[in-house]
Parts: structure tokens; C-alpha cells; sequence
């Protein structure tokens, strides 16, 4: 059993981590003729996003109080 779920595991990490990779590939013509200042300033943003999602499904399924 162990082992069947660590295969799966392998499997699935395997061909989740080029999806990143892609994403960046495909967003960088949209992004390409950006000044150095937008481009930092649409990265930041990107990053703040994604770090607000985390915290709100944390907080979904956490009993602790967010404060």
C-alpha cells in the first residue's frame, strides 16, 4: 500500500512541476515589452496574490483564529 502511494505521488509531482515553468513561458509575451519598474510592480502584485489565497484556504480550514 505504502508504496503504490508513494508511486502515485511521484507520478503526480512529476507532472505537476513543469506546469510553474509553463505558466511563466506562456505569460511572458504579455509581459515582454513591460519597463523594468511595471514588470517588478506585476510580479509583486503575482506574489501577493497568490499569498492572500494561501492564507484564506488556510483559514478555511483551520479551527484556530486568524489573528
Amino acid at each position: 500500500m505504502g508504496l503504490r502511494v508513494v508511486r502515485f505521488l511521484s507520478l503526480l509531482l512529476t507532472a505537476v512541476a513543469p506546469g510553474a515553468a509553463l505558466a511563466h513561458l506562456l505569460a511572458l509575451p504579455n509581459k515582454i515589452h513591460l519597463s523594468r519598474d511595471d514588470y517588478l510592480v506585476a510580479l509583486v502584485s503575482l506574489i501577493l496574490s497568490v499569498l492572500v489565497k494561501c492564507e484564506i484556504r488556510v483559514a478555511a480550514f483551520d479551527d484556530r483564529p486568524c489573528v
